[in-house]
């Protein structure tokens, strides 16, 4: 019984903060861009962060990629050569998540600008383009811009490409870092729950089990009918 109140009361939450969010997105003019994380996003997640982490001997509170910036010369090489190992790993172990499809439609129907913003490195990137997404998204911000998210850059900057304010884009992640980098760039965020990040989903404007439940939230957001 006690668990079904919190659940009860963790949706009601969540419900709130959605109904907070569309309204102030009609307020601020409404959302003309979205942005995607990829690897848990696009992709159903695969790799094993922390198994990544201890094959790279960091520790288990690094932030891989700020790690990875710290590195230089033979040390750098080394971590490259690990992290594109288990990254080709993941590839070829690539499925699209629940809804994918039903989404990119409803977006590009509306010729809604889509950009990719992740961690991973731009041949993962390409990979999946090339294999598994016949979509355009533009731009695509990969871990060499730096500083990568969580930092806002990165998401301010594809606002510059579009030639948008922050305050017009939504940032669709499954990660910590996507719903920090969206927040910090003043950005409207949604989470794609899984297994292991429902610790997150107080940090996101919008919560949802798989892809295509962004469709009606989007369809009260979206303001764009013709592409930038």
């Amino acid at each position: 019984m006690a668990s079904a109140a919190a659940a009860g009361a963790a949706a009601g939450a969540v419900a709130a903060r959605a109904t907070a969010s569309m309204a102030a997105a009609a307020a601020a003019g409404s959302i003309r861009g979205v942005v995607f994380d990829m690897d848990g996003t696009l992709t159903v997640p695969y790799m094993d962060f922390l198994e990544m982490k201890r094959r790279l001997r960091f520790q288990p509170t690094d932030d891989i990629v700020a790690k990875l910036n710290t590195l230089s010369g033979p040390e750098r090489t080394d971590a490259d050569r690990i992290i594109r190992e288990m990254e080709d790993e993941a590839l070829a172990n690539t499925k699209l998540q629940p809804g994918l499809h039903e989404l990119m439609a409803f977006l590009e129907t509306r010729s809604v600008p889509k950009a990719i913003l992740t961690r991973n490195a731009l041949p993962s990137v390409d990979h999946v383009l090339q294999n598994h997404l016949s979509y355009v998204f533009h731009p695509i911000v990969t871990r060499s811009f730096i500083p990568a998210k969580p930092h806002p850059d990165p998401l301010l900057h594809i606002a510059s490409q579009w030639g948008l304010p922050a305050s017009q884009l939504i940032m669709v992640g499954d990660g910590w870092d996507d719903m920090q980098c969206g927040r910090s760039a003043g950005s409207l965020t949604a989470l794609l729950l899984n297994p292991a990040n429902r610790k997150h989903a107080s940090h996101a404007d919008f919560v949802v089990n798989q892809l295509d439940e962004l469709i009606p939230i989007f369809r009260n957001l979206l303001a764009v009918e013709a592409s930038l």
